[in-house]
């Protein structure tokens, strides 16, 4: 057997472990925070959104000779559309032509008499926020001239936007 090697009672170790004493104080069992103190001002900025959601809406339109000796169709509850909007000043529903089916078009279920020809509009809802709002649409479509009876497209698009400004 060999010489044994024993640690030395007062080398690096007790040194190292001096001075992690020194850096963690016996009462805290964490480094103490400093007391300086900082603030930062946050703001946030939310912007208008619309969306809208169709609830049911027709894929196609169905047109009879009867409907064209008339010169319209009418569709009643054809559509159940939800729209929501966290504008201040409301929201606007464009409305697209997607088939040349008619010349006019009279949107039922807004509280008023709507009607749009046959290269659309918008529908203006001042100040209506919140909730979702939940709309019931019937139709009456004044027949584009020379249109023969048979199915269509549903000829209709909707988009919402919000309103920026009163």
């Amino acid at each position: 057997m060999g010489p044994r090697h024993t640690p030395p009672t007062g080398g690096v170790a007790p040194l190292a472990a001096t001075l992690v004493l020194a850096l963690y104080p016996a009462s805290d069992s964490a480094p103490r925070a400093s007391a300086a103190r900082a603030e930062i001002a946050v703001g946030a900025t939310v912007l208008p959104r619309a969306v809208i959601a169709a609830e049911s809406a027709p894929e196609s339109l169905d047109v009879s000779a009867s409907d064209v000796a008339r010169g319209y169709v009418d569709v009643r509850r054809a559509m159940h559309l939800t729209i929501a909007s966290n504008s201040p000043f409301g929201y606007a529903l464009d409305v697209w032509p997607a088939a040349p089916v008619f010349r006019a078009v009279e949107i039922i279920g807004f509280g008023a008499e709507v009607r749009l020809g046959d290269d659309g509009g918008a529908i203006f809802a001042r100040g209506a926020r919140g909730g979702a709002l939940p709309l019931e649409l019937g139709f009456r479509f004044t027949l584009a001239p020379g249109l023969a009876p048979g199915r269509y497209p549903w000829p209709l698009r909707f988009q919402v936007r919000p309103l920026t400004g009163p």
